[in-house]
Order: C-alpha cells, then structure tokens, then sequence
C-alpha cells in the first residue's frame, strides 16, 4: 500500500510542477483521439477528413478551455454530415445547437464527461464514465454524459445508413430524415443505457454522501449494481435483444477502473476520523472529519533530503508512520478555513 500511495503522490508531484504542460499535452491528445476518431467513423474525403486540419484544430483545443473541445468536435461532426447531403447536415447543425445550448446552460464544466462517455462506449466500458462522474461531479453533469451518449449513437446510426441515404433521391425528404433521425429515436439499447447511466449517477453520488466509513468505494461498486439492474430490466420490459453475460462482464471492469480513478483522487485513512462540535453565534456544526492518506514517510523523508540539499542536518532514515497524529491537528481551525474559502 506505501508503495502505492508513494507512486500516487509522485504522480501528482509531477502534474503540480508542470500543470501547465501537462494539461496542454493532454487536451491536445485528447482532441486528437475525438476527431480522428470523427473521420473514422464517417470515412470522408473533405476538408473535415484532412490530417492538417484535425492537427490545427487539435493544437487550438489544447490552449482553449476544456468546455471548446466538444463545441469543436460538434464543428467537424456536422461538416462531416454536410458531405452526406445539405438535409443531412441540417438536421446535425439544429441537433447540435440544442445540444450546445444545453450543455452550455446545465453542464459547462463537465466537458470531459461528455468528451470520453464516446470513449468509454467504444472501448466497451460504458459505465466507467458515469461511476467516475458520480463520485467526483455533482448529478447535472448526467446532462454531458446523456449527449455524449446521444452523439456516439447518432454517429454510428448514421455511418449504418449511408448507403441507404445514397440511394434515396433528395426529393424523398422525409425517407431521409426517418431514417436519420426517427429510427434512431427507437433504438431501444440507446434510450435504456441513457437512464441506466443517469441512475448510476444520481446512486453513486447519493451514496457517496452518506459519510459512513469507505462511502465512496462502496458507492462506486453500488452504482455498478444499478446500472447492470437498470440494463437488465430495461432491455427486458422494452423487449430489447442484449447479452447479459457481456452486460456484467463490462460492468464489473467498468467498476473496477472506477474503483482505481476513486483511490488516485481520494483515499481517506478512516483510523483518523475525528467528530467534533462547536458553535458560533448563528449555527451549532456536528463535524466528522476524515484526514486523507499519504505516504507520510517519503514525504517526509523527500522534506529531510531537502533541507540537507540546502545545509542543513544529515539525513537520517524516517521511521514508518502509517498515519499522522490526528491529535495534533487543529481540525477546528481546518474547518474554519475551509468555509472560509467557500
């Protein structure tokens, strides 16, 4: 486990000395991976198609804030349908307005959720994304995650369909617009997974704030359970052909990953929980503060290596801590500090 929490702690180490760069590398990773995976998916020859623009395009979502990505990826999805037809890419310029425009009002800051909930479907984990969000997130972040759902979809209903829009005169407007848009409406799978990961959610965060000992592991394999009953139940009652081993199996990796995200981001030492009570002249505050847990002896050890570094006393080995005197931390005072920044 020190292990661990020593290769936890240099890793974010590493992201506090360079953020800056880090975060540029991977935006633009990340903007690469959603539009070469876009061209893949239409298999056009346009502009939208052509490597210099998706690396130009990639290299202006990596100085943008994170919420531009999905704006930019919405760009090349509708000018990739405008190869299809002017009905075609139409009907994805109005759909990814109202997208926008909700994403935007409900959702502004939970772009990546709506950038890998395409990912995650696609790599066969489509519960990864939303036990991550449940437990990090707050419940309207299930907005992002239900239109990147809605957008992995349409994408692939569409690539199903080319043929058949290249076979259907334009004249036939209506032919073509049921079989861009209606059918996909009734794809079932899609309309049970949206809820399905809503309700995974919603449970994960619900549970997470329970606050009894190990609330967020526990929620994280709860929200899992949902989601494989929601799946379950809904493909059945909405008569839907599904596997049901393969619903588990993904699930459980799905929760796995969860579980490994949920342990890099928050890791709590339960054996130093301390309850508090205090007042002021408005609010009487029952505490229970849980300290996080860290590799306390490389920290320390890496502090000594220091100060040696710059004169000071000779190294000398620390002694293992498996955590720290929480007697001698002043909750109170973090409390007050941390409303304080609230």
């Amino acid at each position: 486990m020190t292990t661990i929490l020593e290769l936890r702690e240099k890793l974010k180490g590493l992201y506090a000395n360079y953020s800056t760069y880090i975060e540029i590398v991977l935006k633009l990773v990340l903007a690469l991976v959603c539009l070469m995976w876009i061209r893949s998916a239409f298999d056009g020859t346009g502009i939208f198609s052509n490597t210099y623009v998706i690396l130009v395009s990639a290299l202006l979502c990596s100085v943008f804030p994170l919420r531009m990505t999905p704006l930019i990826s919405g760009i090349f999805i509708v000018g990739q349908a405008f190869e299809l037809g002017l009905d075609v890419g139409a009907i994805f310029a109005v759909m990814f307005l109202i997208i926008i425009i909700f994403f935007f009002r409900f959702a502004p800051d939970d772009g990546l959720a709506m950038i890998l909930t395409p990912v995650g479907l696609s790599l066969g984990i489509p519960a990864f994304i939303p036990l991550c969000v449940g437990v990090r997130k707050k419940p309207t972040a299930a907005v992002a995650v239900i239109f990147g759902s809605y957008v992995y979809h349409q994408i692939l209903r569409l690539n199903e369909s080319r043929a058949a829009l290249a076979e259907l005169p334009l004249t036939e407007f209506m032919d073509r617009f049921d079989l861009i848009f209606i059918n996909l409406i009734a794809n079932r799978n899609m309309v049970v997974g949206m809820f399905a990961m809503t309700a995974a959610i919603v449970i994960t965060f619900a549970v997470c704030r329970l606050g009894f000992n190990h609330a967020f592991e526990a929620a994280v394999v709860f929200g899992g359970v949902v989601y494989v009953v929601f799946i379950l139940m809904g493909n059945s009652m909405a008569g839907s052909t599904f596997a049901v081993p393969s619903v588990i199996g993904m699930t459980l990796v799905s929760t796995l990953l969860a579980l490994v995200v949920e342990f890099y981001f928050l890791s709590l030492n339960y054996k130093g929980t301390e309850k508090m009570e205090f007042e002021d002249d408005e609010y009487y505050y029952y505490v229970r503060a849980v300290p996080k847990m860290y590799a306390y002896k490389r920290r320390i050890q890496l502090e000594k290596e220091e100060e040696a570094a710059e004169g000071g006393p000779a190294v000398e080995e620390v002694p293992d801590i498996a955590h720290p005197d929480v007697n001698s931390v002043d909750f109170e005072r973090k409390l007050e500090d941390s409303l304080k920044n609230l």
